[in-house]
């Protein structure tokens, strides 16, 4: 995802501005084509060095995921994450009612005595064998 600058007009009194999309390239057939995931207004106050923050926040957000390295974002980009990752997840649903990020699904314990295991044809690749 991205955050794409679009330059608009005005039809009735033709003053142009800038309004802000968040955009995500997705391939179909042979192509990739670029689409617009949610409109995020003319009065988009994120400056432009924290844009990729954002995006891959949100992305995080969607995905249920931790972040792998710790990145340095602002709480106000934090705060935006959250709730434009909240706006994309409510659009998803049929009801409007706002999800729950994916989670990791339960692990599947099992209690294994090791004491049973027999060993019942060791590998020998790459071990010399000593007589």
């Amino acid at each position: 995802m991205f955050i794409r600058r679009t330059a608009t007009r005005n039809t009735a009194t033709g003053e142009s501005y800038f309004t802000f999309r968040l955009v995500r390239s997705v391939r179909v057939g042979r192509q990739v084509r670029q689409q617009t995931v949610l409109n995020l207004g003319r009065h988009f106050d994120i400056a432009q060095e924290h844009w990729p923050a954002l995006c891959a926040r949100i992305e995080q957000v969607l995905g249920g995921q931790a972040a792998l390295l710790d990145t340095d974002c602002p709480a106000a980009v934090e705060r935006h994450a959250q709730r434009l990752a909240a706006q994309l997840l409510a659009r998803e649903t049929p009801t409007g009612d706002v999800i729950a990020p994916a989670s990791a699904p339960t692990p599947d314990i099992q209690a294994v005595d090791v004491d049973s295991l027999a060993l019942v044809r060791p590998r020998s690749v790459g071990v010399e064998q000593v007589a």
